[in-house]
């Protein structure tokens, strides 16, 4: 199973000492109706991996930081719903992710981008209709982090330049697999599930729209181009600064995959 090298801390090393590996951490970056599962399914039974998925999905449907809106005919949230928070999802992931790490097994991480999109991205190419505030981003923070340097922003806030609600930090970790499909299918499939799901849909309504675009995983896309697997270096220069890492980071070493659905439903 591939595996990714853990990082010198503070740019330093023992003379003579093996670099430690660790599997890869594999995030499906799958969107709704795209046959994300089609896909995930044929990794489920791998022995060496451990698969998790969708760990933000009862924050982002049901809990009191909910980011969906008028998509799911949002009403307060329950109960049930109160411990449903985004960091609570969060420390659930890291969790899954230490135990099979622990088990030296590479974890499959299926997440669709929009259950933990930054909300201020999203307001970007589809801003609030006039009436509704901006939808507050939550705060969310690494719970394997236990360095105090990190990169900070001029007002003393932890800088990220993701599209997720996540820390760079922890970003900066995965592998991607990047999954589309042809709006023209997975549009329609969308609205037909929603209905589905019972109520009706406002499909001109922001939270409607932002789960119709693949703006998100183009910008997914990008971000891991430019900040993890910079295209436009050397080959030399990308290996030592995976090597090198920085602020206690453990880069990914594999470059961003693009699946589109096509290929899946073929069995490509």
């Amino acid at each position: 199973m591939a595996s990714r090298v853990k990082p010198e801390v503070n740019g330093s090393s023992t003379s003579g000492e093996e670099k430690k590996t660790t599997p890869l951490r594999i995030w499906h970056c799958s969107h709704a109706r795209t046959a994300s599962n089609v896909l995930a399914k044929q990794f489920r039974d791998h022995p060496q991996l451990t698969s998790v998925a969708y760990t933000f999905m009862s924050a982002f449907m049901d809990g009191p930081e909910s980011l969906a809106g008028e998509m799911m005919n949002k009403e307060a949230p329950t109960e049930d719903a109160k411990d449903a928070t985004y960091q609570n999802g969060f420390n659930h992931m890291t969790e899954s992710i230490i135990k099979a790490e622990k088990d030296n097994k590479t974890v499959f991480i299926k997440e669709h981008l929009f259950f933990m999109l930054d909300p201020k991205l999203a307001a970007t190419l589809y801003p609030p209709p006039p009436g509704e505030s901006q939808t507050p981003c939550p705060k969310v923070v690494d719970p394997t982090i236990t360095t105090t340097t990190t990169t900070t922003n001029t007002n003393g806030a932890i800088s990220k330049t993701n599209p997720s609600i996540l820390p760079d930090t922890f970003m900066r970790t995965l592998s991607p697999i990047i999954q589309i499909r042809h709006p023209a299918i997975s549009i329609p499939s969308l609205y037909r599930a929603r209905l589905g799901a019972g109520g009706n849909i406002n499909i001109h309504h922001p939270s409607f729209l932002t789960n119709c675009t693949y703006a998100w995983s183009r910008a997914a896309f990008d971000w891991y181009c430019e900040h993890v697997f910079p295209d436009r270096k050397s080959q030399h220069q990308q290996t030592n600064a995976r090597q090198r890492g920085s602020e206690g980071e453990i880069p990914a070493r594999a470059a961003a995959v693009l699946v589109d659905a096509a290929g899946v439903e073929r069995g490509d």
